[in-house]
Formats: structure tokens, C-alpha cells, sequence
């Protein structure tokens, strides 16, 4: 879980940072170390505007070698917090505007940090390096032909009369 401390601010910009465990985020702790949340809230009236930036080193698989592998990732977010009748009168398809009671004195931004970091790690898992590593594409040895094929293999060799 994740809370911003908004007691007692009233207008402005306000930072805040967080050095996170992969558990804060019901991440596992074997795919995620050095979690590092920054936000800026910028206050105006009842609304509150939070960016924040969120990264980690992601442990990884690489797609090309099997290799498991160490990448650093990071993911960008903004979130608009205003009080909940606000919110109804936005309709559902404000995804990313959260409402909040102004009696509140923090603000939860697990959820959002953890799929922002989530959505940051590539979908092409390549190591370094293994892009340069050449891949067999041809398994066994093409002089072995199996005595069934034979025939078929001299069909194709022949040319067409």
C-alpha cells in the first residue's frame, strides 16, 4: 500500500517519495528489487493532481536464450483526486479520476503504482547481448533423410517435363 500525506495541505505543490518493497505493491519480491515512487501533488480547491514516477530493477526471462536477466524500468501516471459526487458527475470513462472524502489525510496510490509498474516492463524480453547470439533455426543434420521421403525428395529434384 501506498499513502500520500495530504493532512494539513491546502493549496500548492507538495512532493513526496517513497523507497517501496515488492510486497507494498503485492508484487513478488523475486521479480522486483529497488522500488523507488516519486509524486508531485499539485493542490488547487478540493482537487488534487498526482504524477508520479515509479521504478525498480524487474528480474526477467529472456526470450531469445532462457537466460534470466536484470532490467531497469520505469512508468509514468497521473491521477486526479476530487470528492466523490465529483466523480459520478464525470461519468465511468474518467479512469483516472479517483474520488476521495475531503475529510481525508492521505491518499492511496497502490493499485495505480503497481499496474504503472507492471506496464513498464517490455513485452520483448531480449538480454543484453543476446540479440548478437545466432539462433539455430535447423535441428539434426539435413543429410539424415528418412528412406520414406526419398521418393518424394527425388520428385522435387527432377525437373518438370
Amino acid at each position: 500500500m501506498v499513502r500520500l500525506d495530504i493532512a494539513g495541505f491546502k493549496t500548492g505543490i507538495r512532493n513526496q517519495s517513497f523507497d517501496l518493497e515488492a510486497e507494498d505493491l503485492e508484487l513478488d519480491s523475486e521479480e522486483f528489487k529497488g522500488i523507488r515512487l516519486e509524486a508531485e501533488l499539485d493542490r488547487q480547491g478540493d482537487r488534487i493532481l498526482v504524477r508520479f514516477e515509479i521504478g525498480g530493477t524487474a528480474h526477467l526471462i529472456c526470450d531469445r536464450t532462457s537466460e534470466p536477466f536484470s532490467q531497469e524500468v520505469r512508468g509514468t501516471h497521473f491521477l486526479l483526486f476530487v470528492p466523490h459526487d465529483r466523480v459520478e458527475a464525470m461519468g465511468s470513462e474518467a479512469d483516472d479520476v479517483i474520488g476521495y472524502e475531503p475529510s481525508d489525510t492521505t491518499l492511496d496510490l497502490g493499485e495505480a503504482a503497481r499496474d504503472t509498474l507492471l506496464l513498464s516492463v517490455p513485452v520483448r524480453r531480449i538480454a543484453p547481448g543476446a540479440e548478437d547470439i545466432e539462433i539455430p533455426t535447423r535441428f539434426g543434420d539435413s543429410e539424415d533423410i528418412d528412406p520414406r521421403w526419398e521418393a518424394l525428395k527425388k520428385l522435387s529434384d527432377d525437373p518438370p517435363e
